[in-house]
């Protein structure tokens, strides 16, 4: 998966975009069945991926200051 960031820069006005992970290997996806069952469609909550301890550092901190999506690949 690639891993975006969207939140706001200092002296932005807006939200922006942006990959800070390329190409991660997916380990393990932890889905919440009632909200399928509810509304027709599986939403994950929690994707586990291989990553260094510099990779895990940057995500931390961009989960911190923004939201994290993941895209396939």
């Amino acid at each position: 998966v690639d891993i975006y960031w969207t939140g706001a820069t200092e002296g932005s006005t807006g939200e922006i975009t942006r990959l800070i992970e390329g190409t991660m290997k997916i380990i393990a996806v932890d889905r919440n069945d009632k909200a399928a069952k509810s509304e027709g469609s599986i939403q994950n909550r929690t994707m586990t991926v291989a990553a260094t301890p510099e990779q895990v550092a940057r995500l931390a901190q961009a989960q911190a200051t923004g939201r994290l999506v993941m895209s396939l690949v």
